[in-house]
């Protein structure tokens, strides 16, 4: 894990509609008000980590659970763990690759049990093979063992996506793994952290709006094109684009767009696509326009982008550029096509 991960809200959750409690990573480790969260929202007794690294974050969930069990697969940042926690008895530390050893941390763990699943290669001074992410293997050895009352975070989800290439486990492969396990199993996903968790098992925890929405757009897979589905998706980025920044929430949500790199897109670029949204509905166009033609260009692109970009082309008065980038998606789903365009859809497509 790296030190100058930025803070991103991963998402809310809440006892009651009135209860936000925002789950949120900074300086590239879980806060203690977080994990005090957690232990009260969903009952925690044991903490298990996934990459120990420096022990940051094992030292601070030592400071809320009564036992810690973290795996460290590089032996030089194992041994210095050792010493680190030498007198912190409730921490208890492995060596050894954990796609082999999380079996061994679960038997020795009391349920109800809190993953922090973030073992991947983060390059030098790091373990692990480079490209490989052990997510699956993680999980099957979580719900093989019958652990599905417990609560599992996925650490640097922006290097996961349907589509990019360079990912080193697509999206679509977690998706379907969770599916085949548990119907009832939530997978939800804002900022950098993504979240798993049995709704039937606690249904008192309330998801908001933009968590839902936010998710919905994050796992889409650009290869769908059910209508059902599409629909579902513009209505869940109409959510996004109204977002303000007049609560927590919003705040949170609006600063996502200041970790996007526009000189070098990766897995953030969806956060530079909800920004697009949110400057397309308050007619900040000609900022909508860059943006959107900033992800239809990347490894993102999927038709909706340049919908959205024909949207904010024809209301910048650019008529006739809308009109010409109309006729390289005229052919998609006219009921998706209609539904981003509007009004202007009969303008363009003449």
């Amino acid at each position: 894990m790296r030190r100058w991960f930025f803070a991103l809200m991963l998402a809310t959750v809440s006892l009651s509609a009135a209860q936000i409690e925002t789950i949120s990573k900074a300086e590239g480790i879980l806060r203690y008000e977080d994990l005090q969260s957690f232990k009260s929202l969903f009952g925690i007794q044991s903490f298990l980590e996934t990459g120990t690294y420096a022990g940051n974050t094992t030292a601070v969930a030592s400071r809320v659970y009564p036992h810690v069990y973290s795996v460290e697969i590089f032996k030089p940042l194992y041994d210095r763990a050792k010493i680190r926690f030498a007198t912190t008895p409730n921490v208890h530390l492995y060596f050894g690759d954990t796609c082999v050893v999380l079996q061994n941390m679960i038997r020795d763990s009391l349920p109800k049990r809190l993953y922090w699943l973030d073992a991947h290669s983060s390059g030098g001074g790091t373990g692990g093979t480079p490209g490989f992410s052990p997510i699956l293997a993680e999980l099957g050895q979580i719900y093989d063992l019958g652990d599905v009352d417990s609560v599992i975070l996925i650490d640097d989800m922006r290097g996961m996506c349907h589509c990019d290439s360079r990912t080193n486990l697509p999206l679509r492969e977690i998706i379907d793994k969770i599916k085949s396990i548990d119907s009832h199993l939530a997978f939800y996903s804002i900022g950098d952290i993504g979240i798993i968790y049995s709704e039937s098992l606690y249904p008192s925890i309330q998801v908001t709006d933009l968590v839902k929405a936010a998710s919905i757009s994050r796992f889409f897979d650009s290869e769908e094109e059910d209508t059902a589905l599409l629909t579902q998706l513009i209505d869940a980025e109409s959510v996004i684009a109204k977002t303000t920044s007049k609560d927590k929430e919003g705040q949170n949500f609006r600063k996502l767009v200041g970790f996007v790199n526009r000189n070098e897109l990766g897995g953030e670029v969806i956060y530079l696509l909800w920004n697009g949204l949110y400057e397309l509905e308050n007619k900040n166009y000609t900022a909508a326009i860059n943006d959107l033609q900033l992800v239809a260009n990347s490894f993102y692109y999927h038709w909706r982008v340049d919908a959205y970009l024909v949207k904010a082309l024809y209301a910048n008065g650019q008529i006739q550029s809308a009109r010409d980038l109309f006729q390289d998606i005229r052919s998609k789903n006219p009921v998706i096509l209609k539904k981003i365009l509007g009004s202007a859809y009969n303008a363009v497509s003449k």
